[in-house]
């Protein structure tokens, strides 16, 4: 595991429990691309924040020079299932292997909310939308 994905890890986790967003430009409930790009934004400053959409958030991690697409993810991997018309998207960081942090849409502060599996089965087969994991390079 290189530099980054240690520092990336320590400060998801450092910020759980913590609303990283609190001025509400997106109402916490949808808050999930905002928050997350903030906390990329704190560990890489290259990396923009303010992003309001996973689908814009997916784009932006499929372009970046930070981040190479994966198919095996893993401690430090962003994952994203961004929204279609009809359904919701989310987003969020693996901090293990299994356990990935995200936004609570109830509360707004990043919390252990997923596991990989249940992340899996809620948003590919419960919502149907794809999954893409993003690793550090």
């Amino acid at each position: 595991m290189n530099q980054k994905t240690r520092l990336l890890i320590s400060v998801a986790k450092a910020f759980i429990g913590i609303d990283i967003t609190p001025e509400d430009k997106v109402v916490d409930e949808f808050a999930c691309s905002d928050q997350l790009s903030k906390l990329l934004h704190l560990c890489f400053s290259e990396f923009p924040e303010g992003i309001a959409s996973t689908e814009v958030l997916n784009k932006e991690l499929k372009k970046s020079k930070l981040f190479k697409e994966t198919k095996e993810p893993k401690a430090g991997c962003v994952v994203v299932s961004p929204r279609t018309v009809a359904k919701n998207g989310h987003t969020g960081v693996l901090i293990t292997d299994t356990m990935i942090v995200s936004n609570s849409s109830i509360n707004g502060r990043l919390e252990q909310n997923y596991t990989l599996a249940s992340w899996i089965k809620i948003f590919e087969k419960g919502r149907g939308l794809k999954t893409y994991f993003y690793e550090i390079k």
